[in-house]
């Protein structure tokens, strides 16, 4: 099972509604919705797809199946633009 977590290049701070994540080697920062906090905040350490996905549909009251889609999305997204890290 494939864990991922928050990328050891990337700065975080958290504000008052959200995360705000700056890749070291990068000109850019991003501020995180409502969902992709929660995912930030438990990303600190490894989690599964299916972890992740648990946290939010208990969190949101939402779809398992869309959620999944929604958060694979993410995952693809954040590992190819170096905020996260796949781990063993």
């Amino acid at each position: 099972m494939k864990r991922f977590k928050r990328a050891s290049s990337v700065l975080s701070k958290k504000i008052q509604n959200g995360w705000v994540v700056l890749e070291k080697n990068a000109n850019y920062y991003r501020e995180l919705n409502d969902v992709a906090s929660i995912l930030w905040s438990v990303l600190q350490t490894p989690r599964s797809l299916q972890e992740l996905t648990q946290t939010v549909v208990k969190t949101f009251d939402v779809d398992t199946a869309a959620a999944e889609k929604d958060i694979s999305i993410f995952i693809k997204k954040y590992v190819c633009n170096g905020f996260l890290e796949e781990v063993s």
